[in-house]
């Protein structure tokens, strides 16, 4: 009786375990406000909040684990946690993740999901 009791949470544990990585996901796309370099660059971004931008991969730091973003000619972003992913140079992304603030005098963001524009 124990060693079904035993089997039941751990089946339970396993079903919410992979039911809040799909939650969470959908919750970062519906929660994250999208946001352009202009916006960080005059302070309207606060940090810890959950954003979403696109853009394109100007360079990637395998080192690291970062790649630079741009937006716009000349506004950069730094993206950190992105060895998941199977991005290159020249890719259009759209980011979803948390904005940490400047780095180095750049926007940080922590990714939680990253797409690559559909050609």
């Amino acid at each position: 009786m124990k060693k079904l009791l035993i089997m039941i949470l751990i089946s339970s544990f396993i079903v919410t375990a992979c039911t809040t990585n799909k939650d969470t996901e959908k919750d970062y796309i519906s929660d994250a406000r999208e946001i352009t370099w202009s916006e960080v660059s005059k302070g309207d971004v606060k940090g810890m909040e959950n954003i979403t931008f696109t853009g394109k991969v100007m360079e990637i730091n395998e080192n690291t684990g970062t790649l630079t973003v741009d937006q716009d000619e000349g506004s950069i972003f730094y993206v950190k946690d992105i060895e998941k992913y199977n991005i290159e140079v020249d890719d259009e992304i759209t980011i979803w993740g948390i904005y940490m603030g400047y780095n180095k005098g750049f926007p940080m963001v922590d990714s939680k999901i990253i797409e690559k524009k559909r050609m």
